[in-house]
């Protein structure tokens, strides 16, 4: 039966059989650990379970307990705060250092690394650091920063105004190699011949950077965009 039903497919059907056969795999792997404990996740929040106890079914008012919670608001806008102003602020600052990194020949390589070895730090250890530099004086290096100019010591991690851009100014120093190694292979991918005609046609760095690497690095941005956020 199956081979009868296989020799009235085409070529172009037999081979999409094929590639969904091969696709069949990856695609149930995917659906288990990705579809199936989200609609647990989904469940379980509709359940007044202290995870010992009987299980009982309250529907959606844990949902509505959470939005009547203030510090539920608060966090969500602060989430979006840190969307909104970090985001943009490290795809910044990567491309910036990405995009005059690719003109330097002369220990390249070497720079490359430096900024790389933030991503590869522990999150535990770049927290024990930033908490130390954070520090009031004599111990934090910001405060004593502040106090050659006269400024007086800021509270940083214990402040409601501070603490937001506190921990997202680690987060972004943080993320900048991973990003400026991707922005960097999206320069290098752009064909050498682009560059040549702008040349040619006499165009200066800021259109050359307008009308040939932005537009090319679109992708690149999106997928930063998405990962960053």
């Amino acid at each position: 039966m199956l081979s009868r039903f296989l020799e009235r497919q085409t070529i172009g059907q037999k081979q999409a059989l094929t590639a969904w056969l091969f696709l069949l795999i990856p695609i149930l792997f995917y659906v288990i650990i990705r579809f199936y404990p989200t609609f647990e996740a989904f469940f379980v929040s509709t359940l007044k379970w202290n995870l010992l106890g009987k299980q009982k079914f309250i529907g959606f008012k844990n949902y509505i307990k959470l939005f009547e919670d203030e510090e539920f608001w608060l966090v969500l806008i602060n989430t979006f705060k840190y969307a909104l102003i970090g985001v943009p602020i490290s795809l910044l600052f990567s491309f910036l250092i990405a995009y005059y990194l690719n003109e330097i020949t002369f220990g390249h390589e070497t720079i490359r690394a430096l900024y790389f070895i933030p991503f590869l730090t522990t999150a535990v250890a770049m927290a024990w650091v930033w908490r130390w530099l954070y520090q009031p004086v004599p111990i934090g290096y910001f405060n004593i920063i502040l106090s050659w100019f006269g400024i007086a010591q800021q509270p940083f991690l214990k402040s409601l105004d501070q603490a937001l851009y506190s921990i997202m100014a680690p987060a972004v120093w943080a993320g900048l190699g991973f990003q400026i190694i991707i922005f960097l292979a999206g320069i290098r991918a752009i064909p050498q011949s682009h560059f040549e005609a702008s040349s040619i046609d006499g165009a200066g760095r800021i259109q050359v950077l307008r009308e040939i690497i932005l537009p090319a690095l679109r992708p690149t941005i999106l997928f930063l965009v998405v990962i960053s956020t």
